[in-house]
């Protein structure tokens, strides 16, 4: 029930937009709790063993909901341990990468037609349908079957 309690806050204080300078420790989760940082520090811990939060290891020890931060940036952390603020904060602050960019010529030649899948996929309702043209053999099929990576990766 506690741990419930510890997973949902440590959410809470993951999604404000200062996350960085409000990291999740023991001792906050105490007081806010009235349970001891020993067995708050435990359930935090366990939290960690499971990958739900991510872990930073300093003095005190902070700790930041996993899933929350992999969505807000669309990366996903590999690694749930840091030695510094400054080493998570670089993984977040990369340029988020889409399937596209694995595309031959989508930085070139097919910049335009994957801007345009791009706004199809995101237009407002269900996005707008798209017919991929092409001779035999020009990567239509696989175009769409990024297409459709990229929405699924954007949740659309």
């Amino acid at each position: 029930m506690v741990k419930d309690q510890v997973a949902a806050m440590l959410q809470s204080v993951t999604e404000r937009e200062d996350w960085q300078e409000h990291g999740a420790t023991a001792e906050d989760f105490s007081q806010r709790l009235g349970v001891r940082r020993n067995t708050i520090s435990a359930y935090l811990n366990d939290l960690y063993k499971e990958k739900v939060a991510i872990k930073l290891n300093s003095r005190p020890v902070k700790f930041w909901d996993r899933a929350t931060l992999e969505q807000r940036y669309g990366i996903v952390l590999e690694n749930t341990e840091f030695e510094s603020q400054a080493a998570l904060e670089n993984i977040v602050s990369q340029p988020k990468r889409t399937a596209f960019d694995e595309v031959i010529g989508g930085h070139g030649s097919l910049y335009t037609p994957i801007e345009r899948l791009k706004a199809a996929a995101g237009y407002p309702g269900t996005g707008l349908p798209v017919l991929i043209t092409g001779p035999t053999g020009a990567g239509k099929t696989y175009l769409a079957q990024v297409y459709y990576q990229y929405c699924v990766d954007k949740g659309i």
